[in-house]
This record gives structure tokens, C-alpha cells and sequence, in this order.
């Protein structure tokens, strides 16, 4: 698994190595200086095709960060499994199963994060690959997608934490600028702290409060992370 994760990884970089002008050159490129013509739409559309690829790049860093913490996890829980293995009679069996539901919340959040490396790898590369004639183009932006957000917060209401959190991350991966991104970010938290797993938990909590310093959310997040021992 781990040799499968380092290929992704790999594949990720390269293609987001192709960016050729930061944010910094784009905000000068877009603004007329003393002598300079007026920048024409083809190029401010090109400008802003290559912020958008900033956005994805920095979004693959962060999201192979939180790929390499869930195979960490996974691994110490593998290894706490085979130690729980030597133990006899009902606390064996009862640790076991415990170690099985973590697997599988993991699992389940680990095919998440490889979905979303490929979606945003495949956008880079289109954005990197689109002629520069159609750059100029109009495109609406597309509407965010709450119906996974509705099911998810039906799931936390009813107190169903492992649905909840599929949920929250469907959302999440859908609308990676949705106003309720924050909101699903912190109840995912909420989702593993209820289910005991509580470093999970922690991680959440602060990706909000590195995120969205500023928001209710991340004040909300403070306090239940300094709930969280």
C-alpha cells in the first residue's frame, strides 16, 4: 500500500510542476504599468486559468499531507490489531472489532483523498493543456452542490457518525470553495470524536482553524479541541 500511495504522490508533483508563473507575476501582468498597452482579454483569461492551477497545486499539497497522516494512522492501527491478536478471551474479540470499524472509516476516507489527487491532477493538466484561443472563452460557474451536505447533516442529526462523515467528504470534494465547506470540515471532527478517535479528530478541528482563523466554525473547533484529551 504504502509503494501505491508514493506512485500517487509522485504522479501528483510532476503534474504540478508545469506552472510557469506565480500569483505575484499575474497580478503584475495584470495591471497596465508605465508604457504598457492595455492586456487583452485572451490574456487576462490565460491569467487566470494559471491562478486556478496555483489554487489546484497548493490544494494537492495539502491533501497529500492529510493522505500521508491516514496511512500513518492506518499503519499504527494494523500494528495495534496484531498486538490486540495475542490477548485472550471477550476483551480480544471486543478490541478487534473496534480495530476494524477504524480500518474501515479509514479506508473509506483514504479512497476519498486518492479520488479527489486524480479529479484535481486531471484539471491541472487539462488547464495546462487548453490552446490559448480558448481561454478567452466564457464559462459560468458551476453551482454548488448541496445534496450531499443534506444527507450528511440527516446522518448527524440522527446520530449515524460513519454515513455522516462519507457524506461531509462528498461534499467537501465537490465544492472545495462551498460556503459550507468549513461547516462540514468541523462536523466531520465532530463525527470522530463522537466514534472515539480522537486524533482524527484533532485534524479536522485544525484544518478549520488554520483555514477559517477568522469564522464562528473555527472558534467552535477551539473549543472542542481543547475538549479532546
Amino acid at each position: 500500500m504504502k509503494t501505491k500511495w508514493t506512485a500517487i504522490l509522485i504522479a501528483a508533483a510532476l503534474l504540478t510542476s508545469g506552472c510557469v508563473m506565480t500569483r505575484e507575476q499575474i497580478r503584475e501582468g495584470a495591471t497596465p504599468g508605465e508604457g504598457q498597452s492595455e492586456i487583452s482579454q485572451m490574456q487576462v483569461k490565460r491569467a487566470e486559468e494559471v491562478a486556478r492551477m496555483d489554487e489546484l497545486e497548493e490544494s494537492v499539497r495539502l491533501l497529500r499531507g492529510e493522505v500521508e497522516v491516514a496511512q500513518n494512522q492506518i499503519t499504527q492501527m494494523e500494528q495495534a490489531k496484531q498486538a490486540a491478536a495475542s490477548e485472550a478471551g471477550e476483551q480480544q474479540a471486543m478490541s478487534s472489532k473496534s480495530m476494524e470499524q477504524r480500518l474501515v472509516i479509514f479506508e473509506e476516507a483514504l479512497r476519498s483523498f486518492e479520488t479527489k489527487l486524480v479529479a484535481m491532477s486531471a484539471e491541472i493538466q487539462k488547464l495546462k493543456s487548453r490552446p490559448a484561443a480558448k481561454a478567452a472563452s466564457a464559462t459560468k460557474p458551476k453551482a454548488e452542490s448541496v445534496g450531499n451536505y443534506g444527507g450528511a447533516q440527516k446522518s448527524f442529526d440522527q446520530k449515524s457518525w460513519k454515513q455522516a462523515i462519507v457524506g461531509y467528504e462528498k461534499y467537501r470534494e465537490l465544492n472545495p470553495k462551498g460556503r459550507r465547506y468549513a461547516d462540514a470540515t468541523y462536523k466531520i471532527g465532530v463525527c470522530f470524536q463522537e466514534l472515539g478517535m480522537k486524533t482524527e479528530a484533532k485534524a479536522f478541528y485544525e484544518e478549520v482553524i488554520a483555514k477559517y482563523p477568522k469564522s464562528n466554525t473555527a472558534k467552535k473547533a477551539k473549543y472542542r479541541l481543547s475538549q479532546v484529551k
